[in-house]
């Protein structure tokens, strides 16, 4: 019984041990991926009026542009022609976009397109 229990007690502590180091691994590992996510992603929560038009019409390019900077951690999944395809329909969205944008927070724009 002695033995037994001190393997088992070695075993946890060694999974404990393992867990944490896997932690910190997964933490330093996630800090490049999400910096380029919050430089790729403007933050759009606040009242549309008061929003960058810019910052705005560059939204529906920047999704493709976080894929293209993560496309070399996961080649199987993310294709660079697919990635490109991405840019370019994400940059016809942006000048879409920020042609709309006066229609859209004016003083003539539908109620449920501006947060007041």
């Amino acid at each position: 019984g002695g033995a037994g229990a001190n393997i088992s007690a070695i075993t946890a502590a060694l999974t404990r041990g393992l867990q944490k180091v896997a932690a910190a691994l997964s933490a330093a590992a996630e800090a490049p991926v999400l910096c380029v996510l919050r430089c790729t992603m403007p933050d759009l929560g606040a009242d549309p009026a008061r929003q960058s038009r810019l910052l705005t019409s560059l939204l529906p390019v920047t999704a493709p542009l976080f894929f293209i900077s993560v496309e070399r951690f996961i080649p199987t999944i993310i294709h660079p022609a697919g990635a490109a395809y991405g840019v370019v329909c994400g940059s016809i969205g942006a000048v879409a976009l920020y042609c709309a944008w006066p229609v859209l927070t004016g003083p003539d724009a539908p109620r449920r397109a501006v947060r007041t």
